[in-house]
């Protein structure tokens, strides 16, 4: 009797034994037929955030790059020189360009006058005489450094009759701005080219790859944006220097 209970406790615990390590075998089949299918479902999903990421990054540059180059055309379009009694003009007048305090292109400015977009005429006394001139305003578009960053940013300065600068930071990836006169067909016939870049680097490679070195191949966008652009105040005065002013330049003279 002894013995037979003795062989039927070994039984039972072997029999014991026998099961918890095929648990233990299911759980490790089981971890290893997760893995293999959790992982590459991981790396599709970081895969779609990323490309989803990346298309609404593309849409809101390639918007913000249309509304920089609306606002950078309609400045030049109605750039114009204050009236100081005489035009001496000539077409680099009208912009200026200043990369004396730039280390690269951070920290230059292009500088111009622009008519404002209302017509209204001002009353006022220019070398003894009464005249009737259209109010301008002073823009600056200056390119500053960001920390952290190889992009810079984009801010645009307006003043007006000695009120308060207007201040508005247009971008802060920007990679490039380039404004250019180009020369065509005759000497009085000029046109600024203007060259804009755009460029996204996201965060996960900022602090691995500089952007000069970059390319989209590592995740970087870059959005390109061309424009050409003719002063409607120089076109007026070079095609009729001795004809009385009219409303491109702002000058109307009054009559006693």
């Amino acid at each position: 009797m002894i013995k037979n209970f003795l062989q039927l406790h070994v039984r039972k615990i072997a029999t014991n034994a026998n099961r918890k390590a095929i648990t233990l075998l299911e759980i490790a089949i089981a971890l290893a037929i997760t893995t293999i299918i959790a992982v590459p479902l991981l790396y599709l999903y970081q895969s779609g955030l990323r490309s989803s990421t990346s298309g609404v990054v593309s849409i809101d540059m390639l918007s913000e790059g249309r509304r920089i180059c609306s606002q950078i055309h309609d400045d030049l379009k109605n750039s114009c020189i204050p009236y100081r009694g005489g035009f001496g003009l000539r077409f680099s007048d009208l912009l200026e360009a200043d990369f004396s305090r730039a280390a690269g292109l951070a920290g230059a400015e292009y500088r111009l006058y622009r008519h404002t977009t209302t017509p209204e005429l001002l009353k006022k006394t220019v070398s003894g005489q009464r005249m009737l001139l259209r109010p301008i305003m002073h823009v600056r578009y200056r390119l500053e450094k960001m920390q952290n960053s190889d992009l810079l940013k984009l801010v645009r300065i307006e003043s007006l009759d000695g009120a308060p600068e207007r201040i508005k930071v247009l971008s802060e990836r920007v990679s490039l701005l380039k404004i250019q006169p180009v020369k065509i067909a005759d000497d009085q016939s000029y046109l600024w080219n203007v060259k804009l870049q755009l460029a996204y680097i996201p965060e996960r490679i900022q602090t691995e790859i500089s952007f000069a070195a970059s390319d989209r191949g590592q995740g970087v966008l870059i959005s390109d944006f061309y424009d050409v652009v003719y002063s409607d105040f120089f076109k007026s005065v070079s095609q009729n220097p001795l004809a009385p002013r009219n409303w491109h330049t702002g000058l109307t003279f009054q009559r006693n």
